[in-house]
């Protein structure tokens, strides 16, 4: 009888222990697969907490909250997912249908909303993760008034329940949708866009994995919300699902629409450096460019929440440099490329110091932008004790209405005072940019000498 209480807190003990060993044994696991950080790792904001929230968001606050740097409109932490089941699961048994551990979904959750750097052992992890995204989104992907319009299709698009091959629409429904796409938010058409396109990646491979039209569209039935006639219509109308373009039919995307691989920016000035050496694709060094200014772009509004909030701003001032010197340096390496081929009307050749000085001239505008800031933020302050004392006048209206005459005198004070407050600023502001000018080329010459 005295035994029993204590087998339970063995029993309870021995449970919460090997939980723990097995999310440790991933945690290992993921940390020797992949030492190196994630973009979103090496921009982390000193002093604030690591833990933020992807999945369950609004689908435009989860791409905000964990950006593709490439400019495609959906999470990171998703298309490294979709990536993985693309090149490792299309052909697994039962993808999609069978899911890993819930213990694992919640880690891998976890380090998507943590922005870590998402490691799958196997396919089933990756499509676990997709199917739990979809399903937190407390939105609609598309709105329900689309259902009406694949119902509408009189060429069995919405109830053929296999894919079927050469199967188009001709009476308008497949344009109609089109142009309701048109008209939602990128995200949720993006979203949209990539779901079915994978679907019938996965669809194409029925033999191997198993999972067809109805199986898979029962589960996208289920996880975003459409009717089962949605899901066939939508499954045959992305685009041929045998790649043979029907001439004469109308699709919901060109032909030359296609899943894009994410590849982030790449992270440090060295390492660019390096990767322009050895490349030599301008499409490539474009892309990339578009990168590195995307990332600067959200570095720059990190920056500036953190100087309204009153907090410091090194690792993100010292990120942001790092990366406005590969922006220059991949710049550069554009020009010469472009140098380099042949001109039917001869160019002036740029020097080597103009080049150089570009750097140091983006260093100081940088160090004026970042005193500007603070200069606005202790004005902001001083603006809001001022605010604070009128309120605590409050006989102040009273003396106004008064005093008319006074007050169409302080108006005219107050005016000319904006007046002379505006000159200074631009005259400032003048001053401000021949000192930066000044600052790089002094720089540049101590750097020469």
């Amino acid at each position: 009888m005295h035994d029993e209480p204590e087998k339970k807190k063995k029993g309870l003990k021995l449970t919460r222990k090997s939980t723990r060993k097995i999310i440790g044994k991933w945690r290992k696991l993921s940390s020797e697969e992949h030492g190196e950080l994630s973009t979103t790792e090496s921009i982390e904001i000193d002093d604030v907490p690591s833990v933020k929230r992807v999945l369950g968001l609004p689908l435009s606050e989860s791409v905000a909250a964990d950006p593709s740097f490439d400019g495609i409109p959906l999470p990171s932490f998703f298309r490294y997912a979709l990536d993985f089941v693309e090149e490792n699961g299309l052909c697994t048994e039962g993808i999609y249908r069978l899911s890993p551990p819930k213990s694992r979904l919640d880690e891998l959750e976890r380090r998507a909303n943590c922005g870590e750097m998402m490691v799958f052992t196997d396919p089933h992890e990756a499509a676990g993760l997709i199917k739990r995204f979809l399903r937190q989104i407390p939105e609609c992907v598309v709105p329900p008034e689309f259902d009406v319009i694949a119902e509408s299709c009189s060429c069995g698009l919405a109830t053929t329940t296999q894919l079927t091959p050469k199967l188009v629409c001709n009476c308008g429904a497949v344009r109609n949708l089109r142009e309701s796409l048109n008209r939602i938010g990128i995200e949720r058409k993006t979203l949209f866009i990539y779901v079915f396109l994978h679907a019938q990646h996965v669809m194409a491979q029925e033999k191997e994995n198993k999972m067809g039209l109805q199986a898979l569209g029962l589960l996208l039935q289920t996880v975003l919300e459409m009717s089962r006639k949605m899901v066939c219509f939508s499954a045959h109308a992305i685009r041929p699902c045998d790649g043979i373009t029907v001439p004469g039919a109308y699709y919901l995307v060109d032909e030359d629409t296609k899943i894009i691989k994410y590849i982030p920016p790449l992270e440090g000035f060295q390492t660019v450096e390096k990767w322009l050496e050895e490349e030599k694709s301008q499409q490539k060094i474009h892309e990339e460019l578009q990168k590195q200014q995307f990332l600067l772009d959200l570095l720059h509004s990190k920056i500036s929440a953190r100087h309204e909030q009153g907090k410091s701003t090194g690792k993100l001032d010292e990120n942001a440099w790092q990366v406005q010197n590969s922006i220059t340096a991949i710049k550069r390496k554009l020009k010469q490329l472009l140098d380099a081929l042949p001109q039917v009307v001869p160019l002036n050749p740029i020097s080597d110091t103009s080049r150089c000085i570009e750097m140091y001239e983006e260093k100081q505008l940088m160090a004026t932008q970042g005193m500007l800031r603070e200069d606005i933020a202790e004005e902001r302050q001083k603006i809001a004790k001022l605010c604070w004392k009128l309120r605590n006048f409050k006989d102040f209206d009273e003396k106004i209405e008064k005093s008319e005459e006074k007050s169409d005198e302080w108006m005219e004070k107050c005016k000319l005072e904006e007046a002379a407050r505006s000159t200074l600023l631009e005259e400032i502001t003048r001053l401000r940019s021949e000192c930066a000018d000044l600052r790089a080329r002094l720089e540049m010459e101590s750097a020469c000498l």
